[in-house]
């Protein structure tokens, strides 16, 4: 679930109301309320990902790297996919009747590029994505098995 979701009231009342770039601020928001939603306590093998503004900062900067940084800090920017519109070679946004569509036949065919671009989201010092880089460490930490022996405890 993208953080954009902060700010509308029928994910949640009364909305997030703190400013950009303080991404990590609505991002917790966001996963705060959904964890309690779901229950307060998620089985040790779920990992949340909730990008900010939405997951299109972190496409942007997997694949056009260049275009992140001359509009940073691109988590805080508000419709992030409106920079992929029609962007070559990939075009994987477009818009109709005024909307922004994702090309989901695109987006798989693009797959392996933005995975080979991820370390362009959440590699250095100083990470264009931050959120991604939270959000894949929570997910090395299960995939590797850390939480492994800790999630087979919780089951019994």
């Amino acid at each position: 679930m993208d953080a954009d979701v902060a700010t509308d009231p029928d994910f949640k009342s009364p909305v997030f109301s703190g400013l950009c770039p303080l991404a990590k601020n609505a991002c917790d928001w966001v996963r705060e309320h959904l964890i309690a939603s779901l229950g307060a306590s998620l089985p040790l093998n779920v990992v949340l990902c909730v990008p900010a503004q939405d997951m299109e900062a972190w496409v942007l900067c997997a694949l056009h790297p260049d275009v992140a940084d001359e509009n940073a800090p691109i988590e805080c920017r508000c419709d992030p996919g409106a920079l992929l519109v029609q962007r070559p070679p990939y075009r994987l946004v477009r818009r109709k009747g005024g909307r922004l569509r994702k090309e989901t036949a695109k987006y798989q065919r693009s797959l392996s590029k933005i995975v080979k671009g991820w370390p362009n989201c959440a590699a250095g010092d100083a990470p264009r994505c931050p959120r991604a880089v939270r959000f894949e460490r929570e997910a090395k930490q299960v995939l590797t098995g850390t939480q492994k022996t800790a999630f087979i405890r919780y089951i019994n």
